[in-house]
């Protein structure tokens, strides 16, 4: 997936847009919609938009946003299913109409604890899809200029409290996104190690690029009723599956953000950055970014060597040593000795005797794992094989 800055200064509002662009918007929550009143006034003139609500108190209040707006509307939702039965049930009679459609809804946390948290999602969500006039129209632009493009997402949510940015958010919903993509011919079922790249059910997309979602037939029946739970339903699946829809049609989805959040988000990446690796040196024997990098690959293979020898030993006993023990968890019983140039004192290693090396230490059967920095591993290779002509070098592993 790639990621486009998109610019809220760059005035391309002059420029006609040639498809026809529908704004849908959920607000349930009433106390909370003035904080979106700025987006919902910048939006273009050319874009019709489609205002969703569940109850009388909500309807009375957007009735003044669309006054005096001819190509704004009002529809009213039963309360079930939430932002999705919004979009799928209470819009379907429009968005098929148009060529782009953008859905946007409000969020409210369900603890004191993660206030904060959903406040920056929420804003999140609707300033980088709504950010500006200009903006918007400068997300109609990459449509109409990228054939290719069928989905637009906001950035994953990420602070203190939230890490969907950085972790696998498939939690208990895999399943039923397997069975959804089934449900809808989809071809290109997710896999579960690859992680979702949408979440929070907010986009800018191609009609055509979700023709498999809109054109089901889909009812309020078709969701619980409240209350929902947090995980593991049809509104989870379809937020994580968008993405997969767009790719099954022809067409690729882009995260998109405007230049402020972008600019916050790399400080608050390298914030993170900084710490991770400040706790790993504190708290293990991984000590950089080429560590967390290659520790997949490199223990793959290490596993791989192990295989091939009923003994091993290590030539090494520092912080190398240590990081590739903890790399043969549940393999580290044919670990049989520690080897090291020169012996200062009595040393163990994991309870294992500490020895200098010398020639004649290693049959046939038995492989030696060099641990130690860079700089010297292929002089210590030298070294073994100078000293025992018996040794083959397909009998020695470097942990790099």
């Amino acid at each position: 997936m790639s990621i486009k800055i998109i610019s809220s200064k760059l005035n391309m509002s002059n420029i006609q847009i040639q498809g026809k662009a529908l704004i849908i918007i959920h607000l349930y929550y009433l106390d909370t919609i003035h904080e979106y009143i700025d987006y919902i006034k910048c939006i273009p003139e050319q874009c019709d938009v489609l205002f969703t609500s569940s109850s009388l108190k909500h309807h009375t209040v957007l009735e003044k946003l669309v006054k005096g707006k001819s190509n704004w509307y009002i529809v009213d939702k039963q309360n079930r299913g939430r932002d999705i039965s919004a979009l799928l049930v209470a819009g379907k009679a429009y968005y098929n109409n148009y060529d782009y459609v953008c859905f946007v809804h409000d969020k409210k946390e369900k603890g004191s604890k993660l206030k904060e948290s959903v406040h920056s999602w929420a804003h999140s969500m609707w300033g980088n899809m709504l950010g500006s006039r200009n903006y918007i129209c400068n997300i109609l632009r990459v449509f109409e200029e990228n054939k290719s493009v069928g989905l637009c997402i906001p950035p994953a949510p990420l602070d203190k409290f939230v890490s969907a940015a950085l972790i696998n958010t498939w939690y208990s919903d895999y399943e039923n996104t397997v069975k959804l993509a089934q449900k809808l011919k989809i071809r290109n079922i997710p896999d579960i190690n690859e992680w979702p790249e949408a979440v929070g059910s907010v986009f800018w997309a191609r009609v055509s690029a979700m023709k498999k979602l809109f054109e089901v037939d889909w009812s309020y029946d078709d969701f619980l009723d409240e209350p929902l739970p947090v995980d593991g339903e049809l509104n989870h699946a379809i937020e994580r599956i968008l993405p997969y829809i767009a790719k099954d049609a022809g067409y690729e989805t882009i995260t998109v953000m405007n230049e402020e959040f972008m600019e916050n988000r790399y400080e608050l990446l390298m914030d993170i950055g900084k710490r991770s690796l400040s706790l790993l040196k504190q708290n293990t024997n991984y000590q950089s970014v080429y560590d967390i990098f290659t520790y997949d690959e490199r223990r793959d293979a290490l596993l791989e060597f192990l295989k091939r020898f009923k003994n091993i030993y290590f030539y090494g006993a520092g912080k190398l040593a240590k990081q590739c023990m903890e790399a043969m968890k549940g393999n580290s019983e044919c670990l049989k000795g520690v080897f090291v140039t020169e012996l200062h004192g009595n040393q163990e290693f994991y309870g294992l005797c500490v020895k200098e090396w010398n020639t004649g230490l290693l049959t046939s059967e038995e492989g030696i794992i060099v641990t130690v920095g860079f700089n010297t591993q292929e002089e210590i290779v030298k070294y073994i094989l100078d000293t025992d002509k018996s040794i083959q070098r397909s009998q020695i592993f470097l942990w790099i």
